[in-house]
């Protein structure tokens, strides 16, 4: 593993540093490679406590401003596939400059596009192949992060590790991680952002 940088020692580039600009770009993780029939292989990113909670009552249980940028810049010019609570709870500058789909039954949204199922959402991709020329990340909640790691359809998995214990009503499913490779990507004091990648067969 190569050097980590801390965070609390480098605010000014802080940003810079742990927002994994390049794969807004497509460049880092190669997203039309991971395309498999008409979706690709998705990034999960999340932030979430030891205990794997990611929000309560709807909302984020923590306020870490850095966090949230890194999840700005990190998604910029991306295609963000959500359910419908997620969506909800997004500001509207979350919107801008990305692709937005919901997978939700009995709603309509606006500003993004309403997907009833994996199905409808795999037609949309095959209408859209341009998508697949992004990175294209899973934002939760965590029946979807749960139904993507079950169909196999997550690849890599962006996890901000929040350091301190959080009541919650809502977790990522953490099991799903078990044995994936891990790499530092930034430590910090109050948290440290990891990537997971899926061990491959074997391996």
């Amino acid at each position: 593993m190569g050097s980590v940088e801390n965070f609390s020692t480098m605010p000014e580039r802080a940003g810079e540093k742990f927002s994994m600009q390049r794969a807004a770009k497509g460049r880092f993780y190669g997203a039309k490679s991971f395309a498999t029939g008409s979706l690709p292989k998705f990034i999960a990113i999340a932030a979430c406590d030891p205990n794997g909670v990611i929000g309560n009552a709807g909302k984020l249980p923590w306020h870490y401003p850095e966090d949230l940028e890194h999840f700005y810049r990190s998604t910029e010019e991306a295609v963000m596939v959500m359910g419908y609570n997620t969506f909800c709870s997004l500001p509207a500058r979350a919107f801008v400059g990305r692709t937005c789909l919901v997978l939700t039954r009995n709603h309509e949204v606006k500003n993004a596009i309403s997907l009833r199922s994996l199905a409808e959402l795999e037609t949309y991709y095959r209408n859209h192949p341009e998508l697949l020329e992004k990175p294209n990340f899973v934002i939760g909640g965590a029946a979807i992060f749960t139904l993507f790691f079950a169909e196999h359809l997550i690849e890599l998995a962006l996890i901000t590790e929040i350091h301190k214990d959080y009541e919650g009503d809502v977790k990522f499913p953490l099991d799903s991680i078990v044995g994936w490779h891990k790499k530092t990507i930034l430590a910090g004091k109050e948290f440290s952002i990891i990537l997971y990648t899926r061990a491959k067969h074997g391996s």
